[in-house]
């Protein structure tokens, strides 16, 4: 029996169980945190294994990225309809993140390449805005340093941009003078955005916005094709954005 075709609905499963696990008994938040961590780890492991893959480490970063970021979020959110369609997406972006994974590994096929940048894409905006969001409103719920959570932070920002590199024939950046300067930018800015008195989601999705308009002029740049006419709808469409946020956000 192929246990690989099985393994991403076993695994998002097993994640989903999880995460109704600790939303029911908080007291086992950490250990359902780091047991989902080692499902992934191992699950990516065996896959890659299978499949005479070494470089299976980088394969792991989205779906535990993805992981950490929404437990965290869901962890300080208190609307359990919210919660439960969180938990939902979670399982969702582990089974096709997986499942994409398979096919790609078992049979070379070349057109889950590209919806696996697709989730990666949808997976990274969501995930800097759970993090992001995490990240403002710990300061909050628990008077945490905002310094400190954001030196946390910054290995994590770097994570969201080298997760795209697993599936690419350079596993690191040949560009690192830019790969370093959005690294910096998106980590200034977001200490930056602590400093507005905005709720803590509207921030967290101002950071995503941010991320998503550095990530993109990053992917042109190794690609050759960074341009104002590429950048163009990228800058349009973050600043619109922006300015209806902050015309319509109730500010603190």
């Amino acid at each position: 029996m192929n246990y690989q075709r099985l393994l991403p609905l076993a695994l998002a499963s097993a994640l989903w169980l999880l995460s109704e696990i600790f939303f029911i008994a908080a007291p086992l938040f950490y250990s359902a945190l780091t047991l989902g961590l080692v499902l992934i780890v191992f699950s990516t492991k065996y896959l890659a294994e299978k499949n005479k893959i070494t470089h299976w480490p980088l394969l792991i970063i989205a779906p535990i990225l993805f992981w950490l970021a929404c437990s965290l979020y869901v962890a300080i959110i208190p609307n359990f309809f919210w919660i439960q369609i969180i938990f939902l997406i979670e399982a969702w972006f582990v089974y096709s993140y997986f499942k994409n994974l398979y096919f790609h590994l078992a049979y070379a096929a070349p057109e889950r390449l590209e919806k696996i940048d697709n989730l990666l894409l949808a997976g990274g905006f969501l995930g800097v805005f759970a993090l992001g969001s995490s990240l403002y409103g710990l300061t909050a719920f628990i008077n945490a340093p905002f310094l400190v959570l954001l030196a946390a932070f910054c290995p994590l920002a770097v994570l969201f941009f080298v997760q795209f590199l697993a599936f690419q024939k350079n596993t690191w950046p040949s560009d690192n003078h830019f790969f370093l300067i959005i690294i910096i930018l998106l980590i200034e800015l977001a200490g930056a955005l602590s400093l507005l008195p905005l709720n803590f989601n509207i921030l967290g999705l101002l950071l995503a916005l941010i991320y998503y308009f550095l990530l993109t002029a990053w992917r042109l740049f190794q690609q050759g094709e960074l341009n104002l006419e590429k950048m163009k709808f990228p800058l349009i469409l973050s600043a619109a954005i922006i300015t209806l946020l902050f015309l319509s956000s109730r500010w603190l």
